[in-house]
């Protein structure tokens, strides 16, 4: 049996630390899994054109909701719709929506999203007009599960006529190189955010460079009877003590 500190407990999380970490086991009352995302609202980012986005979460909550954006980990503003007056090179950069759901009892939930938010325009060899090109990662696997393989590919569109170079990176480490991110297992080592880099290589100058960042995570479900759903989050800034004892709810 393993041996593990209790360090919260409401109705709807209960919380253990073990020495590998910290997990939580989340009931919900309605059986349901929220999903949190951000929706682009403005077709084509362009340079000194306004942008907006707007912060979802599926389905609809019944309890009072409170959105939060953050700007390179500033405060930028609180609404469900994201605001930017005009793309510049100081207004680029990640977004993050943070929604705060409060049900009736027990603690809030709080759950986030990034947005990678750019424009990259290129000039043809000829110098005739502009394009801009638009990085995205598409998933495709279409369950994200715990200790399940993960796989989603980087793309750039419009395709352009020139080489592109794919790398990607995991919390800012490089990670592999290619157009397809292959994760050979989901755990709470191989889960977060995921970055591809695409490098134009154009005919004169320095490559052209665009980034789309995705957040990768699981949701692990134990049997339907238990009603909890199962988290994975780091916890190598808590010292854990030598032996503590605790009874593993559930068991006899």
């Amino acid at each position: 049996m393993l041996l593990q500190l209790k360090v919260f407990s409401d109705r709807f999380t209960q919380a253990f630390i073990f020495e590998t970490g910290i997990f939580c086991f989340r009931k919900v009352v309605d059986q349901q899994t929220y999903v949190v995302s951000i929706e682009s609202l403005t077709q084509q980012p362009s340079p000194r054109a306004p942008y907006y986005a707007e912060c979802r979460i599926q389905p609809r909550p019944p309890y009072p909701i409170r959105f939060t954006w953050y700007f390179k980990g500033r405060h930028h503003s609180d609404d469900q719709r994201l605001r930017i007056p005009e793309l510049n090179d100081y207004t680029t950069g990640e977004y993050t929506c943070q929604v705060i759901v409060t049900p009736p009892t027990g603690s809030p939930l709080v759950a986030n999203a990034t947005r990678s938010i750019y424009y990259r325009p290129v000039l043809p060899p000829d110098g005739a007009g502009h394009q801009t090109y638009r990085v995205s990662m598409e998933p495709l696997t279409q369950r994200i599960e715990h200790r399940a393989p993960y796989s989603a590919e980087c793309r750039v569109q419009p395709t352009p006529r020139y080489p592109v170079r794919f790398t990607w990176y995991f919390k800012g480490r490089h990670h592999s190189q290619g157009e397809r991110l292959n994760i050979p297992e989901l755990n709470e080592y191989t889960s977060g955010e995921y970055t591809c880099q695409a490098a134009l290589e154009q005919p004169s100058g320095s490559p052209l460079l665009v980034n789309a960042t995705r957040t990768v995570y699981y949701r692990s479900t134990p049997p339907t009877d238990s009603g909890y759903l199962l988290y994975w989050l780091p916890c190598n800034s808590i010292k854990m003590p030598k032996q503590a004892n605790m009874r593993v709810p559930g068991s006899n």
